[in-house]
């Protein structure tokens, strides 16, 4: 059983198959983005993060904009996983609300006895669902910190577990918020045990900064971002990202990701129509593991 077990949740992870140790934490899909527009940047989360954008980064970013939000997002991943995830944010002079609810779906996984077989004796399926709460508060003119509360609940061949994490952020902002540096450290908890062992969160430690060039042409704006990211000393990560918009209506973005070992290229593009946004991101995967596409949809009240 427990074999079993270390199978399935190496299978489960799978979907973050681009990254070198995945095997040695369980919930690794926290860290794949729940936002197009990050996604489509390479996967730069830290100082670009506004908004609903910050409830699955850095939540320091959660009140840049005054107003309530709803965001609801869909990724189509690897192996026929899905990520469903559905937002709410509010902001109330210096402060910031929200909340988001996050299902995780792995179906099909084959079963296997110790001894490989060319058919599987049965299918089951891994289930993740994280609930989250955040909190954020514009401190200055230059200076942004958030925090967020996690409940945890897996799922994985009637096997269940619960567990809680925390995400913290801050952000610094210079020449009128054209120059931004973030600092988040992220899924800092614990699980309860799994049948035998606990599941070890994707802990992570980020470094960002972002610089805008705003009205070029009066139509343009571009946005230049780049995150460092650290998973408390196992592995290490570089990633870029380019944001073109064009009279705050349409917006074209591209990424790289450094480090990596089958992910790399991401891109995307984004529509603004009076309070309604639509996103989308596309990112391919080497090793012939497929593609994965992100779709969202935001409403400002």
């Amino acid at each position: 059983m427990k074999k079993t077990l270390l199978f399935l949740l190496f299978f489960a992870n799978l979907g973050f198959a681009g990254e070198k140790n995945v095997a040695k934490t369980g919930f690794a899909f926290l860290k794949i983005l729940s936002n197009p527009k990050l996604e489509a940047m390479g996967g730069v989360q830290t100082s670009n993060c506004e908004n609903e954008n910050a409830l699955s980064s850095n939540p320091s970013g959660l009140g840049e904009n005054f107003g309530t939000s709803v965001f609801v997002n869909h990724n189509s991943f690897l192996q026929g996983s899905k990520t469903n995830f559905v937002g709410l944010k509010t902001t109330s002079d210096k402060n910031a609300f929200g909340i988001s609810v996050r299902l995780h779906n792995v179906h099909k996984i084959e079963l296997r006895n110790e001894i490989p077989t060319n058919e599987p004796y049965g299918t089951t399926s891994a289930n993740f669902l994280v609930a989250n709460f955040s909190y954020a508060r514009k401190h200055s003119q230059k200076l942004d910190y958030g925090v967020s509360a996690k409940y945890l609940y897996e799922d994985i061949f009637r096997e269940t577990a619960l567990g809680f994490a925390f995400d913290f952020g801050t952000r610094v902002h210079f020449w009128e918020r054209k120059l931004n540096f973030g600092l988040s450290i992220l899924n800092v908890g614990k699980m309860s045990k799994l049948a035998t062992e606990s599941t070890e969160l994707p802990k992570s430690i980020n470094l960002g900064l972002d610089y805008r060039l705003k009205n070029l042409g009066k139509d343009f704006n571009f946005i230049f971002a780049a995150d460092y990211q650290n998973d408390f000393g196992n592995s290490t990560f570089y990633k870029t990202g380019l944001e073109i918009g064009y009279r705050e209506t349409i917006f074209l973005r591209s990424g790289y990701r450094f480090g990596y070992e089958a992910l790399g290229f991401s891109a995307g593009f984004g529509i603004n129509w009076q309070n309604y946004s639509l996103d989308y991101s596309f990112t391919p995967y080497k090793e012939n593991l497929g593609n994965s596409q992100n779709f969202s949809f935001k409403m400002l009240f």
